[in-house]
């Protein structure tokens, strides 16, 4: 038995600012984990509530250099309105593995 409802999901490649998940809808979204490879300085993973950047920040993961593994546990974190990925300059590349909240 399922602690929770999950609807459609997968990993988003991301690259520059972008909202997570279906574009356009206030859904709850679960975030599970993300990688990140980040230039040759350090670079922040910022997820925000909401579909645009001005929502509050769930997760602001201090400072790492080159590579980082992000792992939000068997029940991940909940966006409950969204989730924007608000992107570092120092952040190559990253992917977000996700799923929608089903109602």
């Amino acid at each position: 038995m399922s602690l929770f409802g999950l609807g459609v999901g997968g990993t988003q490649v991301v690259t520059a600012d972008a909202q997570i998940g279906p574009t356009g809808n206030n859904i709850a979204i679960r975030v599970f984990s993300a990688d990140f490879v980040f230039t040759a300085t350090t670079g922040n993973l910022v997820l925000k509530v909401g579909v645009g950047a001005g929502g509050e920040v769930r997760v602001g993961e201090g400072t790492e250099l080159l590579y980082k593994s992000y792992d939000f546990g068997e029940t991940g974190i909940v966006f409950p309105s969204g989730c924007f990925y608000d992107h570092d300059s120092a952040n190559s590349t990253g992917a977000i593995n996700f799923v929608v909240e089903k109602a």
